[in-house]
């Protein structure tokens, strides 16, 4: 009762600033509050929102209010800002091709794996898919249908890469009738299934390469930003970038603006101005 109460005098306090009555409360009343909230914790983020949606559900039963607003509560998780994405330091993601050992089988695949996501920014479903017949060796190019948006995609093969795939596929990849281009490093002998991560690459290297993962994101997804962030520092459009990555929207890309540290320069304001 004691939470509860709490909870219901910063509503109130909500509603006194904002002079809003208790016969005036709307749904807009509702999302502006929660919207004051959302930099607490989970658990007191959800025990605001129950704590509204009943308050809300008194005032409807016994005729305070028109409409039952706790019926068009949003979810806890369309209260949360999207998190910035996660970008890897240059010399890093150097480090982490560095400690991969391409003398054998697993590191020529693991290499070449790597450059995909680092050089074209391949989500991990389409690394898993990816056959040996979307290779366009005579163009050195890479055509495949995107396992998220099922529309098809066409990018250059980088030279490095491209050599890279080779190796692994002359010098490290099992004979086998299997399509995939890279397949697991330990007998049976198959593609990569469709719940592997692939996460676990990075993590081996990274700790050869003594890299600390503890304070980052450190998925596949988070080279995927890394990519993204480096091409729009070097002021390639937003259309072209959304192209390589494969989204089908410019605005996904946006997201990346937050951690351009280069742009975000040029918007700061002269303090001696201000002053």
């Amino acid at each position: 009762m004691y939470r509860r109460q709490a909870d219901l005098r910063k509503f109130f306090n909500y509603l006194h600033s904002n002079k809003i009555a208790i016969s005036k409360i709307s749904h807009k009343t509702v999302i502006g509050f929660l919207g004051t909230i959302i930099t607490l914790s989970d658990y007191a983020v959800e025990h605001h929102r129950r704590t509204v949606s009943l308050f809300l559900q008194f005032l409807f039963h016994n005729g305070y209010v028109s409409e039952d607003y706790s019926l068009n509560m949003p979810a806890k998780r369309s209260l949360r800002k999207n998190p910035l994405p996660s970008v890897w330091e240059r010399e890093d993601v150097d480090q982490l091709l560095s400690a991969v050992d391409r003398a054998n089988p697993m590191g020529k695949r693991d290499y070449a794996i790597l450059l995909l996501v680092t050089k074209l920014g391949l989500r991990v479903g389409d690394i898993r898919a990816l056959c040996l017949g979307d290779i366009d060796w005579e163009n050195s190019r890479l055509s495949f249908i995107q396992s998220k948006t099922q529309k098809r995609v066409d990018l250059p093969l980088p030279d490095d890469l491209g050599w890279a795939i080779i190796d692994y596929l002359k010098y490290g990849r099992p004979k086998t009738t299997i399509q995939n281009v890279f397949l697991t490093g330990r007998t049976p002998i198959m593609a990569f299934s469709d719940t592997s991560s692939l996460s676990n690459i990075i993590v081996r290297y990274a700790q050869m390469a003594k890299i600390d993962l503890s304070k980052r994101k450190h998925g596949m997804h988070s080279l995927r930003h890394t990519l993204a962030t480096r091409l729009m520092e070097e002021n390639i459009p937003i259309s072209t970038i959304a192209n390589i990555l494969g989204h089908t929207s410019t605005d996904t890309v946006k997201k990346y603006l937050q951690v351009d540290m280069h742009h975000l320069r040029d918007c700061a304001l002269d303090v001696e101005v201000l002053l």
